[in-house]
């Protein structure tokens, strides 16, 4: 009985220092920010133009230094969340989730492809070697089960990305 009472009044919240705070969130920052970098390369593609990718990615291009962006991604002027296909570069929370499913981020619903998202070109063996996960498991079952429809969604959106990586090298 006394186990409830324990966990709620918190005591078993890690506690940091505010030093060792400011120094995770600091590395935090800085690694998005190194991402950031990677984004610009051509390693990244947009699934809809160059130009697309360009316009996404216009804060990247005229910062200075990893420092520069760091502090912009604190002040929320740019954002990179990885994702199984690359990564989103929407400033702010993402209503499509993009982590547990990439369904919206590849157009696997039918509608076209995120405008925030970019493809990584080298996870293209880690997406194909998920679509066949993702293909096993659509044999194990039935066509009318909502699972189906979620794998099948998902798989439409990773046989979009293969297609865009195709086409573009």
């Amino acid at each position: 009985r006394l186990m409830p009472l324990y966990y709620a009044r918190g005591h078993t919240d890690l506690k940091l220092n505010e030093e060792a705070e400011q120094a995770i969130v600091a590395a935090i920052y800085e690694a998005m920010a190194l991402r950031l970098q990677d984004a610009v390369s051509d390693r990244f593609i947009s699934p809809h133009s160059a130009e697309r990718k360009e316009a996404i990615v216009v804060n990247v291009l005229t910062a200075k230094n990893v420092r520069e962006l760091a502090r912009w991604a604190k002040d929320g002027k740019v954002s990179f969340r990885e994702n199984r296909l690359g990564g989103c570069m929407k400033p702010g929370p993402c209503e499509y989730g993009g982590i547990e499913s990439v369904a919206r981020c590849g157009g696997g619903d039918g509608k076209e492809s995120c405008a925030d998202v970019l493809f990584d070109r080298e996870r293209e063996a880690q997406v194909r070697a998920r679509l066949n996960h993702v293909s096993g498991q659509m044999e194990q079952i039935p066509g009318e089960h909502p699972r189906y429809a979620a794998l099948s969604a998902e798989r439409r959106a990773m046989e979009n990305y293969l297609n865009v990586v195709a086409e573009n090298r």
